[in-house]
């Protein structure tokens, strides 16, 4: 097939009209929009050009906007002709790369594409991984100016992030909203390793409900304390801070408490099982992230959980975490 200049085929997603300005937000707010090329309108439907279709999928779904997915021959944006974006993450004037786009594409030829892509660039960090009990991000900056914290967004929630010493993805968005549809009214959930909190506010803006975040990184827990401030009005539920290293939880914290526990380390989620049994109680469900090749991996790794009396619910891939590996959330309920 033949292709006019200034024309690519690349993947969209078609939403219909009504619902073009609100995928327009939520694209754009998580760096999903590819801003390589232009969006396309008609009488019906307008196709966003995307960066990853199936981060896209789940938001349009969580959202409950029907979409498409379709392969368009788009124009390429004035800003950047002829280039292709490499998947990253953008918050507050910052984007992030992963380590393995400089192995693919010239460090000048990457800064010049997101200088003509975001207007208000303030830094450029290639993310090297994440290492320590903090779980802190090793960035290192490629362009720019050191930045110590953002401000993230959320389906109208605002966090404050460290992003050199809290662990931070914006790709969990999605999960974090995801996951407050598990959660009733009434309940006391642990949140054995909050970070800056996004799963513990989501789940008390949107449920009257008690959440125990818990974090080993003071770093983390002053985030979260700022950010329960900064969203305090929206909170429907409320959320207790504690800096405590979670495998003494046992020692610090009442058995049989949780009504429900979530366990967000994907390495080394499957370490604590002692904790978690000291904390639930008959129908408790825990909510286990793991990384795994494939999701018979992560079930393999999970089986454990089936001997100490906890029965497998659910399981699914959230996102990928490296090009052969993605992480996966296996719930389980105490018997």
């Amino acid at each position: 097939m033949s292709i006019n200049k200034g024309f690519q085929q690349t993947l969209c997603i078609a939403v219909k009209r009504e619902h073009g300005e609100k995928t327009r937000k939520i694209l754009v707010e998580l760096g999903l929009l590819n801003r390589a090329f232009k969006v396309i309108r008609s009488s019906e439907y307008i196709h966003f050009p995307v960066v990853n279709s199936g981060e896209v999928e789940r938001l349009l779904a969580e959202n409950s906007i029907d979409y498409v997915i379709t392969e368009c021959i788009v124009e390429e944006s004035h800003l950047v002709r002829a280039i292709n974006v490499p998947s990253h993450d953008y918050v507050d004037g910052v984007v992030i790369l992963r380590e393995q786009v400089l192995e693919r594409r010239d460090l000048i030829e990457l800064i010049k594409l997101f200088e003509g892509i975001y207007k208000k660039l303030k830094a450029i960090y290639l993310k090297k991984g994440v290492s320590g009990e903090s779980r802190a991000s090793e960035l290192v900056l490629l362009w720019g100016s050191e930045v110590s914290t953002v401000m993230h967004k959320e389906y109208g929630l605002r966090f404050i992030v460290d992003i050199h010493r809290v662990y931070f993805n914006p790709r969990l968005s999605t999960e974090h909203r995801l996951l407050v549809k598990e959660v009733s009214d009434g309940e006391l959930v642990v949140d054995a390793f909050s970070g800056f909190g996004g799963f513990s506010i989501h789940i008390a803006s949107l449920r009257k409900c008690r959440v125990l975040a818990n974090d080993v990184n003071p770093h983390a827990l002053a985030c979260l304390v700022k950010n329960i401030e900064l969203n305090k009005r929206l909170l429907k539920g409320s959320i207790v801070a504690v800096n405590g290293d979670s495998s003494q939880m046992t020692s610090f914290l009442r058995k049989s408490i949780a009504d429900r526990i979530i366990a967000d380390i994907p390495h080394r989620s499957i370490e604590f099982m002692e904790v978690y049994n000291h904390l639930a109680r008959k129908g408790t469900v825990l909510h286990l992230y793991l990384v795994s090749k494939d999701l018979s991996e992560a079930l393999r790794s999970s089986s454990k959980l089936i001997e100490e009396g906890w029965h497998l619910i659910n399981a699914r891939r959230v996102l990928e975490y490296s090009p052969m590996k993605n992480v996966f959330r296996v719930d389980f309920r105490k018997l």
